[in-house]
């Protein structure tokens, strides 16, 4: 998996969508990337305000960021999406739902999953969002 240290499958893919890899946009996936729990998009908004980067800048890299499958939202506690980053479209998140650690696991049959799903229903599957919750090790 790409991480935000080594981001070269995330340029590759914004250049797949004629959209640049720009130093802002680089800036917002190292903030992710540096909170293995996740953030929303307003506290990354305001994480990322002494950079200089717009709240609305933030917002659309987060959009294209998800689309890409380099993050993946999941529910918080409070109703809110949190943004997780993720090095590749396989990557799923496992939440703790007492104290909302996020561990990631790579789910490859999942593409088979969504075959089988299209050929049941006639569906033209476009994607799908897996979050699995459960109570972690440390909260059990």
């Amino acid at each position: 998996m790409d991480t935000p240290q080594d981001p070269d499958g995330l340029k590759k893919a914004f250049r797949s969508r004629r959209k640049r890899f720009t130093s802002q946009r680089r800036k917002i996936w190292e903030a992710f990337g540096v909170r293995p729990e996740g953030m929303t998009v307003p506290q990354a908004v305001e994480s990322l305000r002494q950079a200089g980067i717009g709240q609305a800048t933030v917002y659309r890299t987060v959009k294209d960021l998800v689309g890409l499958g380099f993050l993946k939202w999941v529910h918080d506690r409070d109703g809110e999406h949190r943004y997780v980053a993720c090095g590749s479209a396989h990557c799923h998140p496992v939440v703790c739902r007492v104290c909302g650690r996020v561990e990631l696991i790579d789910c490859h049959g999942l593409q088979a999953l969504q075959r089988l799903v299209a050929l049941e229903t006639g569906f033209a599957v476009e994607g799908h969002h897996l979050e699995i919750v459960g109570v972690c090790p440390r909260c059990r």
